[in-house]
């Protein structure tokens, strides 16, 4: 689990993406422990009701909100973006090129600040020809 990660020491926890379902059981999990968390995505699920949790509304084109928010965090998890047939499908080149550009950004941010960079995805998939 997350406490084997020793994040319930360590301040803050930036979550990129995480207003999906990964971030969402992770954020609850971490306020659970007393973990300060920061979840910015384009939306969210639902939103905890703690203090310990702030909600960014971030995209993958403001890189300085994004080197901002990872100055912030001992660890940044990014949720990688799911493909989702009923939205990928007609757009696919900007969902990946968007995607790509976010993870790329966050992966450079980590690197010159010497914040830890967690990648999970919860999966996705495209439909059709492809």
């Amino acid at each position: 689990g997350v406490g084997a990660l020793g994040l319930s020491a360590c301040g803050t926890v930036a979550f990129g993406g995480g207003g999906g379902f990964l971030g969402t059981n992770l954020t609850d999990r971490l306020v659970k422990d007393g973990t300060r968390v920061i979840n910015y995505s384009r939306s969210w699920l639902q939103k905890s009701d703690s203090p310990l949790v702030q909600y960014v509304t971030a995209c993958a084109e403001d890189p300085d909100q994004l080197a901002h928010l990872v100055g912030q965090s001992a660890y940044v998890f990014h949720m990688a973006h799911g493909s989702s047939p009923t939205s990928s499908m007609h757009y696919m080149e900007e969902d990946l090129i968007s995607s790509i550009r976010l993870s790329f950004t966050l992966m450079r941010h980590c690197e010159d600040t010497d914040v830890p960079l967690i990648y999970l995805s919860s999966g996705g998939a495209v439909y059709g020809r492809v």
